[in-house]
């Protein structure tokens, strides 16, 4: 097993010498009475170093529960000044930024000079032996326009801009030996057809 620094850190701060060592790895119980238990390993005096490519610079002035909220190797930059005994004063306000998604830039948002439809369709079962092509072929004829419902409903066809297929849309079946297994697949799926829909409906126009 790898050594772990932290073991290490603990038997030197409890002054533990290589005999204490040795007995807790043959397994004898009790190291003494003074053996501390940890529940971390932060304290007062602990600081933190920035570090990159050209070298490292401690940071002072800095609160003690920023210090014991950071860990080794997050990315920062920091905002202060360097003072006589070369460490880094950072700024109490603003002193610590991460980085982050950038700020978007605003933009308006235009109102729909026209009305726009989704259209929900159900049932086809394609693939299907039990299943009629016929239903597929009345819903391209309906969305071609090649179905007359009226003026108005025609003019809603040519506002669909999303179509979603729901429940059972396609039934893929797969013979292993005597047994028929049947996958439902494309319970929900959604599917963006606004270029094909305008292109389709071009022809109705």
């Amino acid at each position: 097993m790898k050594p772990s620094v932290l073991d290490e850190f603990a038997q030197e701060f409890d002054g533990l010498d290589e005999n204490d060592k040795e007995n807790k790895e043959k397994g004898q119980e009790n190291r003494g009475a003074n053996e501390k238990q940890f529940e971390n390993f932060c304290g007062p005096t602990d600081k933190l170093i920035l570090e990159d490519e050209s070298g490292r610079m401690t940071l002072c002035d800095l609160d003690e529960s920023v210090v014991n909220s950071l860990v080794t190797g997050v990315v920062l930059a920091v905002q202060g000044t360097l003072n006589n005994d070369g460490e880094f004063s950072v700024d109490k306000e603003n002193g610590i930024c991460f980085p982050a998604t950038p700020l978007q830039p605003q933009r308006e948002l235009k109102s729909p000079s026209s009305s726009k439809f989704v259209l929900l369709v159900s049932g086809l079962e394609v693939g299907s032996s039990t299943g009629n092509p016929m239903r597929f072929q009345l819903l391209t004829d309906y969305l071609t326009g090649h179905i007359g419902l009226g003026s108005i409903k025609h003019q809603n066809l040519q506002k669909v801009y999303i179509c979603i297929y729901s429940c059972i849309l396609l039934l893929l079946f797969y013979s292993c030996k005597q047994y028929l297994f049947t996958f439902y697949q494309f319970d929900v799926h959604i599917c963006m057809l606004r270029i094909s829909f305008e292109l389709s409906l071009q022809a109705i126009a």
